[in-house]
């Protein structure tokens, strides 16, 4: 194992102010019908020192939009800013993907400056949909040319599906729809062209690119029928894919990883244990990619955190 231990970018964090907003709640900013688990810097800490990870990039799991632009904002900023105070107490151990005030598009690009210029976090988090507004909906145009202007880092992470039907079937969202939705907002983002017009942002998606691995057939015969506009642009889905990161998160088995190292290649799986809320599951993660015999040792780096260095230089030294 490389010294420094794994690589996590899917580990969360639950800033203060949002654990007083919902505490207690089922159902409420993306858990999706499972309380808020405990969270504490020492948890955090003790996690990665037990399971090998020398490194977190630390996110909130949520869409933290209360509907109105103010309340928004100031949520986007405490959470933020409470990243940024992680980090600078442990730079050793902790790295931040800033919240967006999103659907808001001009405070979200305030925002984005603020990120990388004042806090100097490593990158964003994005929600696959905002209010049933998936990411590549041209009302989010702006913001993707402010990601694409830095060449920044977006971890994008599910949300609760906007479907109604959905959550009329009394099955937690993270179960299937967390996985759909991923999928949803993928495609969106392709054959809206969003991604042709982004190429300089570094895309990583959760839980190995929701269903896209298992459908990634499916693209090939839409791009075939040359049904979507744009094609001239965008290129294959096939093609695009190669490009993006998916991480482990509850997606570390070996048929998952084989699909996935199919569809984006070897060299862009990334680690990601979903603590806290992926439960024992998150040292199961660890404990795959640490030791699994379904992978071989240079698998095992590459995952566990090489491709993560390439995405994020600083954390080769």
């Amino acid at each position: 194992m490389w010294p420094g231990g794994l690589i996590d970018l899917h580990h969360h964090v639950i800033p203060p102010a949002l654990l007083e907003e919902l505490s207690g709640s089922v159902g409420t900013g993306g858990t999706s019908g499972l309380r808020l688990p405990s969270w504490s810097k020492d948890g955090m800490l003790s996690f990665m020192d037990d399971n090998m990870i020398g490194t977190v990039i630390a996110s909130v799991a949520f869409n933290i939009s209360s509907g109105d632009a103010a309340p928004t904002v100031k949520m986007a900023r405490q959470c933020n800013d409470f990243l940024a105070e992680l980090v600078r107490d442990r730079p050793d151990r902790c790295g931040g993907f800033g919240v967006l005030p999103l659907p808001f598009v001009d405070e979200s690009i305030a925002e984005i400056d603020r990120i990388f210029d004042d806090l100097g976090l490593d990158g964003v988090m994005l929600s696959t949909n905002y209010a049933g507004a998936y990411l590549g909906d041209p009302v989010f145009d702006a913001v993707f040319d402010a990601l694409e202007r830095r060449g920044a880092l977006a971890f994008v992470h599910p949300t609760e599906s906007p479907d109604a039907v959905a959550h009329s079937l009394g099955i937690p969202d993270f179960v299937f729809d967390y996985v759909a939705d991923t999928t949803r907002a993928i495609a969106r983002l392709h054959y809206s062209n969003t991604f042709a017009r982004t190429p300089s942002v570094r895309y990583v998606f959760s839980h190995a690119g929701g269903t896209v691995p298992f459908i990634a057939q499916r693209f090939d015969l839409l791009d075939s029928t040359n049904a979507v506009p744009g094609s001239e642009i965008r290129g294959p889905a096939r093609d695009q894919f190669r490009r993006l990161y998916f991480d482990t998160a509850l997606a570390y088995q070996k048929p998952v990883l084989s699909l996935a190292a199919d569809v984006v290649g070897s060299t862009q799986l990334v680690f990601g244990s979903d603590r806290p809320y992926a439960l024992d599951r998150s040292e199961e993660a660890a404990t795959a990619i640490n030791s699994a015999d379904y992978l071989s040792i240079e698998a095992r780096a590459a995952i566990g955190w090489q491709n993560a260095q390439r995405l994020l230089p600083r954390l080769a030294s």
